[in-house]
């Protein structure tokens, strides 16, 4: 009788056991995907602003206004603090400056993205 004891509880320890790795696993995975998730949300964001304003670049139409700075928007509900307001500085030497002005703000904006969605 201690003997089936014994086995039923070491078959309850392991099961246990099992049951919390289960957990711990599928926790781990879920903050996988919520990292993957997000980057590629990131990247999808990054990549419609920086189309938006070269769009806006190549036509300065009010409708291209329009479309980088919702772009803009939808980048920094997902960027950092840091890169949300290096964006705001974008977006004023592009509405106030001349095209190569323009084109050396992207750049070294998308230099900043591109560590933002390393991170």
């Amino acid at each position: 009788m201690t003997d089936a004891i014994i086995g039923l509880i070491g078959a309850l320890i392991g099961a246990g056991g099992a049951i919390i790795g289960v957990i711990i696993g599928a926790k781990m995975n879920e903050g996988v995907e919520e990292k993957k998730y997000r980057r590629q949300a990131l990247v999808d964001a990054y990549t419609h602003f920086f189309s938006s304003a070269y769009l806006f670049i190549s036509k300065r139409t009010d409708d291209a206004v329009y479309q980088m700075l919702t772009a803009s928007e939808h980048v920094k509900l997902l960027c950092s603090a840091e890169i949300s307001d290096k964006i705001d500085d974008v977006i004023d030497t592009l509405l106030n400056s001349e095209a190569e002005d323009m084109r050396q703000s992207i750049d070294r904006l998308r230099s900043e993205a591109r560590k933002d969605v390393e991170n």
